[in-house]
This record gives C-alpha cells, sequence and structure tokens, in this order.
C-alpha cells in the first residue's frame, strides 16, 4: 500500500493534513484554489479522451469512531480486499451542467467496482467525477441529467497524470453532497445501510503505454447513506485498456 501499513489500527493519516490544498479550496472557494483544472504542458496522448479500463482495486476499508466525519475522527482497519471492475475515461461532461464553480475538467472519469447499494461487499464502490458519467455508464436516472460536477481535475500532459479532488468538505459541502451515486462499501453485508457515501477525499491515476495501461490510488471519507457513521476507503488501483 502507498499511504499506510496494513497491520496499522489507527489511520492518524486521515486527518485534515493529508490533504491542506483541498481544505484551502474548500474555505477559499475555486478562486483561492490552486490550478488544478486544465492542461499541463507537453503531450497527452496517454491520457486518453474516450476509454475503459478493466482494473483491479486493492485496499483497506476503515470505520471512523463519529456518527459523521470529523476533523478529529480517528479510523480503525475494518477488511482489506481486493476486487476488478470498470474504470471508465470520457470527455469532459460539464461544460452545461451545474459546475458549482470548480471549473471545467479536461477529462471526467467513472470508477464502478461491485455495487455497493444493491450488493454490499467491502471495497465495492462506484464513483464518478460528473453525473453524467452514470447515464454513460447505463445507471443514471433523471437526476443524473442534470451534469452535477463533484471534483477538481488536473490533467498533467507531461506525466499522462489525472489529478482528482473531490469538491467537498467533511459534510460534503459544497458539491459532492449533490451525488448520492458516489458511494462504497466498508464490509460486506446483507444490508445496504453499509453503503457510505463520498464526500471528501481524491484519486491520483497515471496512464502509460500510449494509454493503454492504467495505475492510480484512491482515498475517500464517507458519511452513512441511509445511517450516520464514518468511514474511509484507500486502495490502488491496475488496469489494461478494453
Amino acid at each position: 500500500m502507498i499511504w499506510h501499513s496494513v497491520a496499522s489500527q489507527n489511520a492518524s493519516w486521515l486527518r485534515p493534513a493529508f490533504r491542506i490544498a483541498l481544505l484551502c479550496c474548500v474555505v477559499a472557494g475555486a478562486a483561492g484554489c490552486p490550478p488544478v483544472d486544465g492542461a499541463g504542458g507537453g503531450a497527452i496522448s496517454s491520457v486518453p479522451a474516450n476509454a475503459s479500463y478493466r482494473v483491479t482495486l486493492s485496499g483497506t476499508t476503515w470505520s471512523g469512531n463519529t456518527g459523521v466525519p470529523m476533523e478529529t475522527t480517528s479510523y480503525t482497519a475494518v477488511e482489506n480486499f481486493q476486487l476488478t471492475g470498470t474504470l471508465l475515461v470520457s470527455p469532459t461532461r460539464d461544460v452545461t451542467g451545474v459546475n458549482y464553480n470548480n471549473g471545467i475538467n479536461p477529462r471526467d472519469i467513472g470508477l464502478f467496482v461491485g455495487n455497493p447499494t444493491a450488493q454490499p461487499r467491502a471495497g465495492s464502490i462506484w464513483f464518478a467525477t460528473n453525473s453524467l458519467v452514470y447515464v454513460d455508464a447505463g445507471v443514471g436516472g433523471a437526476t443524473q441529467q442534470a451534469g452535477i460536477d463533484i471534483a477538481f481535475v488536473r490533467l498533467d500532459g507531461q506525466r499522462g497524470r489525472l489529478e482528482i479532488d473531490v469538491h467537498g468538505d467533511y459534510q460534503g459541502l459544497p458539491a459532492a453532497r449533490a451525488l448520492q451515486l458516489n458511494t462504497f462499501n466498508t464490509r460486506s453485508s446483507l444490508f445496504t445501510s453499509d453503503a457510505f457515501q463520498v464526500l471528501t477525499g481524491y484519486m491520483n491515476l497515471d496512464f502509460g503505454a500510449g494509454g493503454s495501461t492504467v495505475q492510480g490510488e484512491l482515498m475517500f471519507i464517507g458519511a452513512g447513506l441511509l445511517y450516520p457513521g464514518s468511514s474511509a476507503i484507500t486502495a490502488n488501483l491496475s488496469g489494461t485498456r478494453n
């Protein structure tokens, strides 16, 4: 793992210091953020404009000790997991949608591993930077047609990298709370109450071999979708283009 030892039982790395820039964005608004939307210099051929990847997600889920995520929440490891799923990369989907003043994303992405609300399993996750990605994937309803942009996305052409910061604080404001399909599970369960909505966090994706491979990492903090609770998921990702 990139961020922690799997044996660690108290995840202090999940406290605010891990993403000072993200918190500055939330406090200051888009005008005070670093330039995370847009493209870096150099060729961008390794970051495809439209692609699908078969990916493996390996990581750990974490349970918080507060009813909702807070700055002081401590997290304890719940389960390690390794699952397969799909990563979608698309051209920007937020040109005319609801963008919460967080800029036009140079790419939008969707990660679909399992089904967190219908079949809870530790590590299952749905996450998209724009609600229209769910429509593209065939799982979005009328609400997702609004084109809700919940992320700052930066394309670094020289490194072939996408850097994604969820536009939300520990309450998921102002943007992340609006996209309720962005959910994950901390444990396998027969009950949908284990689903947690993504409120804050980040994902980095590195594309290689002309866009035929992808590797990455993610860290998301969430609140219980139906019942009180705080949780987190950390994972590494790797895959090949379909």
